[in-house]
């Protein structure tokens, strides 16, 4: 609690939260997933936000739990299901605090409840440092025990962790019956394993530096770590993939265009007599030109509709099974599908060129006589 008060004093820090997060297995039907249990110390933490896929989700402070869209996704998980969840089974513990209840009933009393909760709190103290390594667990879900309770899932958050799982710290200390909610030391007993703050300038890195060095001088702090450098290491990767994405496209186009020209070139080349016949009996170049065009369109536009849906289908099975830590959703912008579409057909009529002019080019005569012969 000192900890908490001396890091909501420092400057540019704005709020903080308390989190607890432990190791988990979450089950529904025959389906099973190991997840990491982010539990707040309120339904709505200030250091986060959620983007509900509906108006009506929502975190309940005790018996709720909140997972994200690729687990709903991926487990079929909807707003409103029961699932059962494991929280690690830790021998001692219940004991230890049913112990320690009934020392503060038996010290309680109106005239020195300063006496009661120190002779408590001392208790405890020392029973859990005598138990650390009973009351401990891995971050290897493997090795754990774990009892299950059931949970209500009250909504799904738009992010793109998949492993990760939201819920309160009192929906974990019910089940697990150790409610610090409901003690009788009336003072906050909220186990947390993480200080998640909200920063003012959050790409200051003076001001970083000078939080993380401040919070350093604390007892107990195993890492400190920044939004900013995870957001500057996927900036990079990202400037890197669009270089890749960039190089692939040029290729691409490059491709297309010389397949279309193929394409095109090779049915002129196979219609060269049709095409004779027709300018013989009296077709324009500006008619043929017109016919051409039309015919290359049609067979761009069908291939449009059908690739698309086809790259679209492509895109999401691979983000679905290359990246499993995480799930994006494939979102096209309105300007992309504009470039696509007017790409298509620029790459079109440019490649139509040759062939359309080797058409106008044409010796009648000789294809008359091929033709004759």
């Amino acid at each position: 609690k000192d900890d908490l008060a001396y890091i909501q004093n420092l400057s540019g820090v704005l709020s903080v939260d308390p989190v607890l997060q432990i190791p988990s297995i979450i089950n529904i039907g025959e389906k099973q997933q190991e997840v990491l249990i982010t539990a707040w110390n309120s339904s709505i933490p200030s250091t986060h936000n959620f983007y509900w896929s509906s108006p009506q989700d929502t975190l309940w402070s005790n018996g709720s739990m909140v997972v994200c869209s690729a687990l709903a996704r991926k487990l079929n998980i909807h707003v409103g299901n029961s699932i059962s969840y494991g929280y690690p089974h830790i021998p001692f513990l219940k004991i230890i605090y049913k112990n320690a209840e009934k020392l503060w009933n038996d010290s309680y009393s109106e005239a020195e409840p300063e006496v009661a909760r120190n002779k408590t709190l001392e208790f405890l103290n020392d029973l859990i440092s005598q138990n650390r390594e009973s009351i401990s667990f891995s971050d290897d879900v493997s090795e754990i025990d774990f009892d299950y309770a059931p949970i209500t899932i009250s909504g799904v958050s738009r992010e793109i962790w998949e492993s990760i799982v939201y819920t309160t710290v009192q929906t974990i200390t019910s089940n697990m019956g150790i409610d610090i909610f409901k003690t009788g030391l009336d003072i906050d007993l909220t186990p947390s394993s993480q200080f998640i703050l909200k920063i003012s300038q959050p790409t200051n890195i003076t001001l970083l530096d000078e939080i993380k060095e401040s919070i350093s001088q604390l007892e107990g702090i195993r890492s400190i770590q920044f939004s900013y450098d995870l957001l500057r290491g996927v900036d990079y990767l990202m400037a890197i993939f669009n270089a890749i994405v960039a190089l692939f496209l040029i290729f691409a186009c490059l491709l297309a265009g010389v397949a279309i020209f193929t394409t095109i070139y090779v049915n002129f080349q196979e219609r060269q007599r049709e095409i004779a016949t027709m300018l013989t009996i009296g077709l324009s170049d500006s008619e043929l030109l017109f016919i051409m065009t039309v015919e290359n369109l049609i067979q761009a536009l069908l291939g449009i509709l059908l690739g698309i849906p086809t790259g679209l289908w492509f895109a999401s099975w691979l983000l679905d099974n290359i990246l499993r830590v995480f799930y994006f959703e494939v979102f096209v912008l309105p300007t992309t599908w504009i470039i696509i579409w007017v790409g298509v057909i620029i790459v079109v009529l440019i490649s139509q060129i040759p062939a359309v002019y080797n058409g106008v080019k044409l010796d009648l005569a000789v294809v008359t006589s091929e033709l004759s012969n």
